[in-house]
């Protein structure tokens, strides 16, 4: 059965079932699906105005700078939310909500105090009339280095210093 990455917390639940519960089905995430601009499809992205929109890539941004900074080796939580709630900010801040911006253990979704194996950064946040969800895979290989790319950041970018651009 495939199942998108986008909805983490989704994903782990039904690995954790069919494990549980012994079904023969293999889970195969599938990559998270995004427009050129990096910003996360969905069906709930129709809702969005042109400023609504360009808040939106909040999201994906935010998760960039946490996904390149963990590629540079920072693996303190704390830290990584920093990065990402400086990027947020930035371009979310004001006409925008944010709910939550985690980083966690990418097995159990659980609040970890270091990463010291794979991880999971999610964010979610209401954009208008839109609750929007993103997450990223934070390790080494991860599925979701592209979108270092589509957000406009170069390799060593993330450090303190690029917070607050």
């Amino acid at each position: 059965a495939l199942f998108g990455r986008k909805d983490a917390q989704q994903l782990a639940l039904v690995k954790r079932m069919v494990s549980d519960l012994n079904l023969p089905v293999r889970i195969e995430p599938v990559p998270t699906v995004r427009d050129a601009d990096g910003l996360a499809l969905s069906s709930r992205n129709a809702y969005l105005g042109a400023t609504e929109r360009a808040a939106a890539l909040g999201l994906s941004r935010a998760l960039a700078a946490v996904l390149g900074r963990y590629q540079e080796g920072e693996r303190d939580p704390r830290a990584l939310v920093g990065i990402g709630l400086a990027r947020w900010q930035e371009i979310a801040g004001g006409p925008a909500g944010l709910e939550y911006l985690e980083v966690l253990d990418g097995r159990t979704l659980q609040p970890v105090g270091n990463l010291a194996g794979e991880g999971v950064a999610a964010i979610a946040a209401r954009v208008g009339p839109a609750r929007l969800i993103d997450n990223v895979a934070l390790v080494a290989d991860s599925p979701d280095l592209g979108l270092l790319e589509l957000s406009g950041h170069a390799a060593g970018s993330f450090g303190p210093s690029a917070a607050g651009r």
